[in-house]
């Protein structure tokens, strides 16, 4: 989901801002396809002047990041916790 919103302060140049929120595949073997989805969103997000992207990214691990050019709120407020709100033993309950 998408949100554009165009923001303007006095005596300031009108600037595109996009809010987009995502809930990334969360299957551990569907690191390609959360990739390719965080792709997608992130190739729209290029467009704006500055962007807010939230929701359930789903990494499996801390080998899946965002795009250096966004800040990772999560890692910024809370170093060295990883962030993962469950374990890979709660995806052993499907298979």
């Amino acid at each position: 989901m998408l949100g554009e919103f165009h923001l303007s302060m006095h005596n300031k140049d009108v600037r595109k801002v996009v809010v987009a929120t995502s809930h990334l595949e969360s299957y551990p073997q569907d690191k390609p396809i959360r990739r390719l989805q965080l792709t997608t969103v992130l190739d729209h997000l290029k467009e704006a002047d500055d962007a807010i992207f939230l929701g359930d990214f789903n990494f499996a691990d801390q080998t899946e990041t965002v795009d250096s050019t966004y800040t990772d709120l999560w890692v910024a407020l809370h170093p060295g916790e990883d962030g993962i709100s469950r374990t890979l033993s709660f995806f052993f309950f499907f298979f």
